[in-house]
């Protein structure tokens, strides 16, 4: 498979809707994500920080069709400093954040971190609902403005 040199690659943010050009180090990723066949990767917006999905085989002319991506995100990361979000992984019957690395055997760790979060930081209780069985999230994507800040700016690394 052959991959064509791309001098640019203008990304725009689906939160914040800026464009900007991805660096030459992410323009290797890409074309790497695109060698290798896969069909998508992620990208934290140099603007606003969100996350974003990018799609190699597309960016690179490959392909013109995007691939479906499910949404597997559970919950907000209940790590300290850390606006990744938490997903089973199938193959690994764990659960885990792809941003800060953490990971839980069952879901019932996973509620005992949201508890201690909480506890220690009540701010996050605004991502969060108390279910008869445990935790639940408010629905991805939703959280106030402000819980990304106060998570990165009031929390300390344990």
């Amino acid at each position: 498979m052959e991959i064509n040199i791309i001098k640019s690659m203008e990304i725009k943010c689906d939160d914040c809707g800026k464009v900007f050009n991805l660096t030459a180090e992410q323009e290797k990723n890409v074309r790497e994500f695109a060698e290798k066949g896969k069909p998508f990767m992620a990208l934290r917006c140099p603007l606003c920080h969100s996350m974003l999905m990018l799609y190699p085989l597309a960016l690179t002319g490959i392909t013109n069709e995007l691939p479906k991506v499910e949404d597997t995100r559970l919950f907000y990361c209940p790590t300290a400093c850390c606006i990744g979000y938490v997903e089973y992984d199938e193959e690994s019957n764990v659960y885990n954040c792809a941003e800060c690395g953490s990971i839980w055997k069952n879901k019932d760790e996973v509620f005992n971190s949201i508890s201690k979060i909480i506890l220690k930081y009540p701010h996050r209780k605004t991502v969060y609902k108390k279910v008869k069985n445990g935790w639940k999230s408010i629905p991805i994507g939703t959280a106030p403005d402000s819980y990304f800040s106060e998570v990165q700016n009031n929390e300390k690394i344990e």
